[in-house]
């Protein structure tokens, strides 16, 4: 799982304890975690076993990944993870619409003590489209 650990023979046992702490599953993903969160890595490790390390992962990590990896935006967050900067776009279809307005009738109606026998056919057909919707969305 994360062997690649034991090829970098300058680790202490508690380093690398730590380093497996991060969950970092590849050299990218654990290169990743630690520039993210260089300020803090650099005082655990300090600086020059911090850059050592870097470079020994780096040597690991394939060229295209390597690109990625120095492309990614720079953060705030000391031991956050880096992200691009643009926040996320929410798309709201009109599924998610028409599901979101069955589940609140559904909701409505089963909050009722007493249902008429229309209410209860009215709440049994929008149970079926609610569950039509989250079986095939695009129906």
């Amino acid at each position: 799982m994360r062997d690649f650990l034991a090829d970098i023979g300058f680790l202490t046992d508690s380093e690398r304890k730590a380093l497996i702490g991060t969950g970092a599953e590849t050299p990218l993903a654990l290169e990743s975690t630690l520039l993210a969160g260089s300020e803090a890595y650099e005082r655990f490790l300090g600086e020059s076993h911090f850059r050592d390390l870097i470079e020994a992962l780096d040597r690991m990590i394939a060229p295209g990944e390597r690109t990625v990896l120095r492309n990614v935006a720079p953060t705030d967050n000391p031991v956050g993870v880096r992200v691009d900067e643009s926040p996320p776009t929410i798309v709201r279809s009109s599924e998610h619409e028409a599901r979101d307005r069955i589940y609140v009738e559904i909701r409505r109606l089963k909050r009722s003590s007493h249902l008429r026998p229309e209410e209860k056919e009215r709440l049994k057909r929008l149970e079926d489209q609610l569950i039509q919707l989250l079986e095939d969305p695009a129906a």
